[in-house]
């Protein structure tokens, strides 16, 4: 008897959820309107993206570096 209840409970739940996720439909806005950027704000944020990029570039090497000097460390020392 609680298998037949539990299992018509859980058959009941994975339909509902499964007829909801197919119905469903993003709610968009009507009005969306584009953002049109001007030229010196996308200027802007190309310098602001290659100078992160850069500095990312330096981290990644300074922490090459110090891979590289704890191997020869670890190296030098368990030897």
């Amino acid at each position: 008897m609680r298998k037949t209840v539990f299992s018509f409970f859980f058959f009941s739940f994975l339909f509902r959820t499964s007829r909801q996720t197919s119905d469903f439909k993003p709610n968009f806005p009507k009005n969306i309107q584009f953002v049109h950027q001007s030229k010196d704000s996308i200027k802007r944020s190309k310098r602001h993206s290659s100078r992160l990029h850069s500095l990312l570039q330096q981290v990644g090497i300074q922490r090459a570096k110090l891979n590289f000097t704890n191997k020869i460390l670890s190296f030098i020392y368990l030897k």
